[in-house]
């Protein structure tokens, strides 16, 4: 799975673009992949959580 998708995923909601369906399966698979996705009131944070 490549970083360049969440980046791009990033750009569209600091943009304030619409998301999309497909981005919404983007969004799914990062969590799937070990990413935390925190919604809140400035946006969207996904942070990626280290696995020990």
């Amino acid at each position: 799975f490549s970083g360049g998708t969440m980046e791009n995923l990033m750009e569209k909601l600091n943009a304030g673009e619409m998301i999309k369906l497909k981005d919404l399966d983007e969004l799914v698979q990062l969590f799937l992949t070990g990413y935390r996705i925190n919604f809140c009131t400035d946006g969207i944070f996904i942070q990626k959580i280290e696995k020990s």
